[in-house]
């Protein structure tokens, strides 16, 4: 990946979003001004020069913003960028329909007033009013912070797929993506997934779409896979600036395919922190993200310590890595984080909480075990870790864990405690970990759930019982699964519903590893024997 090459992408693209914010001015609304145009894309298959072309269409700014003519623009999928300012409530697009049949624009996961078009038999063709070919519609949302797809509201199994969409987003205020302070940014970077399947895309540009050669969108085989409008080697992440180690990056993950995709970030971990526009109460941390059809995920990065530039894969785990027939190819970018850059500002992430034994089942004594890893979140050296239970303590206040090679001394660490449970009451009790790095930052906790509870009862088992009528002996012979002696048995003796009659213990026998007695002058002979441990166990045979 070239890290000029990369630059170079940003200036354009952020250049043509500082156009977008001009058009807002100082009013309480931004307007934007967009054609819908057809066009033809090519595909860079490898690096070697193999290409396609696919017939496609998109969404361009209008360059004189106001749609009267048709200033030549070159349409793109996605379309234009559209950031809205934190001051401003209202998002107006302004649509010229350029292309053969009608269209419309939405943003899922927005209120607005639709009024959605029906065909004959009453199916919705449209989600909300049309613009018809020739024609200019307006557009209007209150929108809310987050990260959204714009995309054309008809027929969108198929005006989306031919390129109708597009990435807006709006911040809560500068630098910060939701009303948490926990979601403020240093840098951001756009990645926005979509598919060809150029059978289709041929089929509408002929016009036989609908016909038996392309009947409809079940028939639907992409063999392109994009990332902001490019597969490998083309694909490129959008980023504000180049990114350096130390800075919080908000990854903003969009969907336009038909098909959900999963995002996948080699060596690094992110913290999601909101979808559709919607911030978690709890953030989670993880290497991945499920992106279903038309879905947004916005997750922070803290971009790794190095001392030169680093490249980070980010692939589609479902495997949309192809340029039709070759490979590698498709949903492959690179995040490229040089050296530099602000301190270490995030804690590291505590995982694979476990403890064992659990249930506890009677041992006094629990091992409690986790991993610290920082390498994914400023790359600094695990300092140390602790662990509670009950209400947070506050960072540092918990009781130490070790880590399990003897040393703090790598980003990650396997971590353990021994933690004594004798005196613990039975129940369910949650255990938390949480780790800190050397740049003095806690991270989130971890947690597991422990079940105490006391040893089960053991097994008794009568290997032998005898009566003899002459003496009243009764000969009694019984085992525990209890270790050998640690239980005392005790025999009774049973006479029809009558309560049992106390016969006596029994005693262990080292040699044998059983309980044994004879009980002389037993009358009359017992019709049921019962033998009972301390351990909880009982057993009750007839007597022969």
């Amino acid at each position: 990946m070239n890290l000029t090459r990369t630059c170079k992408a940003f200036f354009v693209v952020w250049t043509s979003l500082a156009c977008v914010f001009l058009l807002a001015g100082t009013s309480a609304a931004l307007d934007v001004y967009l054609a819908a145009k057809a066009f033809n894309k090519t595909i860079v298959l490898n690096g070697q020069g193999a290409a396609a072309v696919v017939p496609m269409w998109g969404f361009v700014q209008d360059a004189d913003s106001d749609l009267s003519t048709d200033g030549g623009e070159t349409p793109t999928a996605p379309g234009p960028m559209i950031t809205v300012p934190a001051s401003d409530p209202v998002l107006n697009i302004h649509l010229r329909n350029d292309l053969p049949e009608p269209i419309s624009v939405v943003i899922p996961g927005q209120a607005a007033s639709l009024a959605p078009t029906r065909l004959p038999d009453g199916r919705v063709r449209s989600f909300t009013y049309e613009t018809a070919p020739g024609a200019v519609g307006t557009y209007t949302w209150n929108l809310r912070p987050g990260t959204y797809l714009y995309q054309s509201g008809t027929h969108p199994a198929v005006q989306v797929q031919m390129g109708l969409y597009g990435c807006v987003k709006k911040d809560f205020s500068a630098g910060q993506a939701y009303a948490g302070p926990s979601t403020a940014y240093d840098n951001e970077v756009v990645l926005l997934y979509s598919e060809i399947d150029p059978a289709l895309h041929a089929a509408v540009a002929n016009g036989t779409y609908g016909t038996q050669a392309y009947p409809s969108p079940i028939q639907y085989a992409p063999r392109y896979f994009l990332v902001n409008g490019d597969p490998y080697p083309a694909a490129e992440p959008i980023a504000d600036h180049a990114l350096t180690s130390g800075e919080r990056v908000l990854l903003r993950f969009l969907n336009a395919g038909l098909e959900s995709r999963v995002p996948t970030l080699q060596n690094l971990f992110v913290r999601v922190v909101a979808e559709d526009g919607h911030a978690y109460l709890y953030p989670k941390e993880q290497y991945s993200v499920l992106l279903a059809a038309g879905k947004t995920v916005d997750a922070l990065l803290a971009a790794p310590a190095s001392a030169g530039a680093v490249s980070y894969p980010i692939y589609d785990r479902r495997l949309g890595l192809t340029n039709g027939t070759t490979a590698p190819g498709g949903m492959l970018a690179f995040l490229e984080i040089g050296p530099g850059g602000p301190a270490d500002t995030f804690g590291p992430v505590t995982s694979g909480v476990a403890a064992a034994p659990n249930p506890t089942n009677g041992a006094p004594t629990v091992t409690l075990s986790a991993n610290a890893d920082d390498s994914g979140t400023g790359g600094s050296h695990i300092a140390g870790a602790e662990w509670w239970t009950g209400p947070d303590p506050g960072e540092g206040a918990g009781a130490p864990m070790a880590a399990a090679d003897g040393a703090f001394d790598e980003p990650a660490e396997a971590l353990t405690a021994q933690i004594d449970v004798s005196l613990w009451p039975a129940g369910d009790v949650q255990l938390w970990a949480r780790s800190r790095d050397t740049a003095g930052n806690w991270g989130s906790a971890g947690s597991t759930s422990l079940s105490v509870t006391t040893a089960p009862a053991d097994t008794v088992a009568i290997v032998l019982v005898s009566y003899r009528s002459s003496d009243g002996r009764l000969r009694v012979r019984a085992t525990s699964t209890a270790s050998g002696g640690s239980v005392t048995l005790t025999a009774y003796a049973g006479y029809g519903a009558n309560p049992p009659t106390l016969l006596g213990t029994l005693a262990w026998r080292p040699n044998s590893q059983d309980y044994r007695r004879d009980f002389n002058g037993v009358f009359p002979k017992p019709d049921f024997l019962t033998v009972t441990s301390t351990g909880g166990g009982s057993v009750t045979v007839p007597v022969p």
